[in-house]
């Protein structure tokens, strides 16, 4: 058993501090067509596009107003496709 709780060895390689993890450069691939979905939905987001930028916090909203107009954009955007 190794750690604190013992359950350090069900972490995945690169969570351990042990030898056995990746190295950085397989940590640092480029993400590609055989990755989990939201990564390469987020990889192919562009920051400065008018999506990325409605997703972001306006000055003096509230988190209950954020979420609200993240929402009506979710159900606008589903109702539309």
């Amino acid at each position: 058993m190794d750690g604190l709780t013992g359950f350090s060895s069900l972490a995945e390689g690169y969570l351990r501090l042990d030898p056995s993890r990746p190295d950085d450069d397989f940590l640092n691939l480029s993400i590609t067509a055989m990755d989990y979905p939201i990564l390469r939905a987020q990889a192919s987001l562009d920051p400065n596009s008018t999506e990325a930028q409605s997703q972001l916090h306006r000055p003096g909203e509230s988190e209950l107003d954020y979420y609200e107009r993240r929402y009506k954009s979710f159900m606008w955007y589903t109702c539309t496709t």
